[in-house]
């Protein structure tokens, strides 16, 4: 089986609220890799027009943490990419290189405020997906308005919305209403990708390897594959 592959992950030092020093990064790597991880985007935190992204910051930091991997012969790479907080000045950034699409590729991982309302995330994709742009919505099942499933399948189908869900929301345990929405976005294939976004090794540590087993278990190996290896490894 391949490696997996993490497009969600704060773990570059000193850029948001995920890791805070090189020590905390390197837990972080050795984390990933004992979970099973081949792959892992970095996604700081972005706001654009709000605070200016540090580019040259992260390139360095992701160098320095590639090299330390390859001097532990961990067989990882670590690739730029940020998590993005949807706002006006999203595209011109993105389209002026201020923000790093998701390892130089067409696509782009965006938040919003968990109670933001449905227009917000439609008028996010359709300016994102007008220039070119593929976006994934990261970690749904933060989104009110996102209850109901016909809004999930519209941003699928007509505007072209990838969904990615946090492996730790498929490993534990919720209420009712709340197991049986995670279910049921799983099960109608509504979800895209799975993705550890961890902050840290204790409070938001990385869960792959459980999220994959728990896919495996309740939904299949077929589930299990697609959302943690091969649509991830096509970013």
């Amino acid at each position: 089986m391949e490696g997996f592959v993490d497009i969600h992950h704060h773990l570059i030092y000193g850029m948001d609220d995920g890791a805070q020093t090189w020590e905390q990064t390197r837990q972080m790597l050795t984390s990933a890799w004992k979970n099973g991880i081949d792959r892992i985007i970095a996604t700081p935190h972005a706001e654009p027009g709000m605070e200016p992204f540090p580019m040259e910051q992260l390139t360095r930091r992701i160098q320095k943490a590639q090299s330390w991997c390859d001097e532990q012969r961990m067989q990882m790479e670590i690739l730029p990419g940020c998590e993005i907080f949807y706002t006006p000045q999203t595209v011109c950034m993105l389209r002026e290189g201020l923000i790093p699409t998701l390892a130089g590729s067409n696509y782009v991982l965006v938040e919003f405020l968990p109670g933001a309302p449905y227009s917000e995330l439609i008028g996010a994709a359709k300016t994102l997906t007008a220039v070119g742009y593929q976006p994934i919505f990261a970690h749904i099942e933060r989104y009110r308005c996102l209850r109901w499933p016909g809004r999930v399948q519209l941003l699928r189908e007509r505007y072209g919305v990838s969904m990615q869900m946090n492996v730790d929301t498929i490993c534990r345990r919720h209420s009712f209403f709340s197991q049986r929405w995670v279910n049921s976005m799983l099960r109608k294939g509504y979800i895209d990708v799975a993705a550890t976004d961890a902050h840290n090794v204790t409070s938001r540590p990385c869960r792959m390897r459980d999220g994959y087993q728990a896919l495996q278990k309740r939904f299949g190996q077929e589930m299990a594959d697609r959302l943690c290896i091969e649509f991830p490894g096509q970013i």
